[in-house]
């Protein structure tokens, strides 16, 4: 059994050291459900609108919208109401 538990975490070791490596999760918003390539932008993104929006979103469990549904509810009364 220990032969398994320690397969088990060389497995899970390989697997956390491998995701690092790719940085999958770098750069992404999960409120906009957005990546971003550069860390710049992904800062000046958390500064925006539309991540102020989707977030008040997330915290009444809402989809996120797009920045085109985002900029139609900004036009129209629907901007103040979620």
């Amino acid at each position: 059994m220990t032969t398994t538990n320690t397969k088990n975490i060389e497995e899970i070791s390989q697997l956390e050291s491998d995701s690092e490596d790719e940085g999958l999760f770098d750069n992404y918003c999960s409120n906009c459900l957005l990546s971003f390539s550069d860390p710049a932008s992904y800062r000046n993104h958390y500064k925006s609108e539309i991540h102020h929006y989707n977030s008040k979103r997330a915290i009444a469990h809402l989809k996120p919208v797009t920045l085109e549904q985002f900029e139609q509810r900004k036009q129209s009364t629907l901007f103040y109401y979620l």
